[in-house]
């Protein structure tokens, strides 16, 4: 299985931008002054003008550009189909998942970038995101990197103790001041998170061989569990087990 997980980790890169409808040929994306927060969304002058950390997305100027829908160009990429999609594309990734509904269909995990309250005007927020996914047999299995700011004079001004329980196990950590803007919110497909669904064997490792490559050991490892009890050839059962 690891040997699988490492050729699943080589990724291949297109350059493209994404809409939501058919109808978009071309759309107007917004340049900040850093790159990496360039969005289809303008952002928001409160925000980048009281935020210090917000300073690096002001607007600097606007752009036309074509683009496109992950439907559209998984078709014309000849991709029937997709294990994990990847989305941090500055408060547009509802705009991608709703122009990808075909491609969604054979989606296993997504990793999404989410905004709990916006930086960008008239994005969507996590909430939006969450109930689109759901609403399509998606599940939330963990949320990370959260992103927190404050204003200048309050920056990091309150240290607390903040505590994550994982079963039984407590795990505690410091926190700083600021409020919280945005983090990755993973999904995966609810009959993969489920104790309760059979699977077949063979959808089990494969699901559980993406996991891996994730990070996602303990999910791995109940995959592969269920792997075994769903008819695994007995020739495969030892390695599983042993996984």
């Amino acid at each position: 299985m690891r040997a699988a997980a490492d050729v699943m980790k080589r990724p291949q890169y297109t350059l493209g931008a994404a809409r939501p409808r058919r109808s978009v040929r071309r759309a107007h994306v917004v340049h900040h002054r850093e790159m990496a927060c360039s969005s289809l969304y303008r952002p928001d002058p409160s925000l980048t003008g009281s935020l210090p950390e917000l300073a690096c997305a002001s607007e600097i100027g606007i752009s036309k550009i074509p683009v496109t829908t992950l439907d559209e160009w998984a078709t014309s990429a000849g991709i029937c189909a997709i294990d994990f999609l990847k989305l941090d594309t500055q408060g547009a990734e509802l705009d991608i998942l709703r122009g990808g509904q075909r491609a969604l269909a054979s989606v296993s995990a997504l990793e999404v970038e989410v905004e709990f309250n916006p930086i960008y005007l008239n994005q969507p927020l996590f909430g939006d995101v969450d109930r689109f996914l759901r609403d399509r047999g998606f599940v939330l299995w963990k949320i990370s990197t959260l992103a927190h700011y404050s204003r200048a004079d309050v920056s990091g001004a309150v240290e607390q103790q903040n505590t994550n329980y994982y079963d039984t196990q407590a795990v505690s950590h410091s926190v700083l001041s600021g409020q919280l803007y945005w983090g990755h919110a993973y999904y995966v497909r609810k009959e993969i998170a489920s104790t309760s669904i059979p699977r077949h064997w063979q959808q089990s490792l494969r699901e559980a061989i993406l996991m891996e490559v994730l990070g996602f050991d303990g999910l791995a490892k109940q995959l592969l569990i269920d792997a075994v009890r769903n008819g695994a050839p007995s020739e495969l059962r030892g390695g599983l087990a042993n996984e």
